[in-house]
């Protein structure tokens, strides 16, 4: 047996927290493929681990205030909870003044998948005109994903899959406009 105060860091929201946003998109959008995807948000076994660590826990580091949220949904205590924030360094990027006339370059970067909302980005943004604007998106995703097959034909969204870090400031630095869709839930 551990003795000893029991602090834990919680990177990614919990998975009844993140079930209760993907149950209500999943409502909304008529697109249940997130139940593949996120097969771990929806095990049971998982939320009953989650729910044991919530309440035997002394104490949590939070990596967002979403996070924080989704550990009070499951009953932690507020006061047992701090958030320290995950960081980017700034200084290796500069702002850039834009002409509205040319094009828009939007960038987004991070997991692709609907638990981060590209069901939402992808039909959203084929709304735009393909002259006006161009999307390219950086990071894993699900090659035999329906959503992601039909949006990877379009001439202004272009995936780049997984890129290393270095790659991804030079393509940050690229675009002109960096755009992060609104997340289901910070994972």
């Amino acid at each position: 047996d551990f003795k000893g105060l029991i602090l834990v860091d919680v990177p990614i929201c919990t998975a009844k927290y993140v079930q209760s946003i993907e149950e209500r998109d999943i409502f909304i959008t008529n697109d249940d493929y997130i139940r593949k995807e996120q097969a771990r948000t929806f095990d049971k076994k998982e939320q009953e681990n989650e729910n044991y660590v919530c309440s035997h826990a002394d104490g949590f580091l939070a990596g967002s205030s979403v996070v924080k949220e989704s550990l009070v949904f499951c009953g932690t205590e507020e006061n047992k909870i701090k958030v320290i924030p995950y960081g980017v360094d700034l200084s290796q990027f500069s702002k850039k003044e834009y002409d509205f006339k040319n094009r828009v370059n939007f960038l987004y970067v991070g997991r692709v998948n609907r638990r981060k909302g590209i069901q939402h980005l992808l039909p959203a943004f084929n709304k735009i005109n393909p002259d006006k604007a161009t999307l390219t998106i950086i990071g894993q995703y699900d090659e035999n994903d329906p959503l992601i097959n039909e949006y990877s034909k379009k001439e202004n969204i272009v995936l780049k899959g997984f890129i290393t870090k270095d790659k991804v400031v030079f393509f940050v630095k690229k675009t002109i406009r960096s755009h992060h869709m609104p997340q289901n839930a910070a994972t």
